[in-house]
This record gives C-alpha cells, sequence and structure tokens, in this order.
C-alpha cells in the first residue's frame, strides 16, 4: 500500500546515495577488493528494482523515477567496467544478471541507450 511504497522509495534515496559515495572510491584497488566481497553490482541492480515484487508505476511521475533508477544504474555499471586497477569488476558485470538487466534497460528507458 500507499506505506510500503513510501518506505521503499525513501530505502531507494539511500540505496543511491550510498552508491554514488562507492563510486567515488573506484579508482582505488582497496575499495574494489571490498566492492566485490560487498557484492556492489548486487546492490545496484537491486538499488533499481520496485519495493515490492508486484509494485508497478502507478503514474507517469513514478515511471520518470523508476527509469531515471534504471539509467543511474546502467551508468554505475558503465563506470564500474571502466575501472582499471589490479583488480576490477569484469568477472561480475559479464554474468546474466547484469546483461539481462541492461537489456531491460535498453528495452524500457530509451535515454538509457548511449550508456548502456
Amino acid at each position: 500500500g500507499p506505506v510500503t511504497r513510501m518506505i521503499g522509495a525513501a530505502d531507494v534515496r539511500y540505496k543511491i546515495a550510498g552508491i554514488k559515495v562507492a563510486r567515488t572510491f573506484f579508482g582505488e584497488a582497496e575499495a574494489i577488493e571490498h566492492f566485490l566481497r560487498m557484492d556492489l553490482k548486487g546492490a545496484v541492480l537491486l538499488a533499481t528494482l520496485p519495493a515490492t515484487a508486484d509494485a508497478k508505476p502507478r503514474n507517469e511521475e513514478e515511471l520518470k523515477q523508476q527509469q531515471e533508477h534504471q539509467k543511474f544504474a546502467a551508468e554505475v555499471l558503465c563506470d564500474m567496467a571502466d575501472v582499471n586497477t589490479r583488480l576490477d569488476f569484469e568477472r561480475d558485470l559479464t554474468k546474466t544478471d547484469v546483461l539481462n538487466f541492461l537489456a531491460m534497460t535498453l528495452n524500457q528507458v530509451p535515454d538509457a541507450e548511449e550508456t548502456v
């Protein structure tokens, strides 16, 4: 219901804020090691999902917000792919869940085409 949506929206904002901070450390090999152990890739993908499995955008504003989250996640994955340290995210980024997410984003978010 409305309370679940409200809590879910706040939760997504916190997750995205954390991912933005993590993104600033992509050039540090030690940080990459921690991100790999923490499954940052999984956190990026989950941050863009609705609060509940059956939650669909109720209006244009929610749809736009969901698309912005998907585009943000695609941008972060792109940045992860550009990491060039002794450790990198390459192995994680070539897994099925990432490829499925990127295909879905291409299909649902026309603005993300250049990023993906």
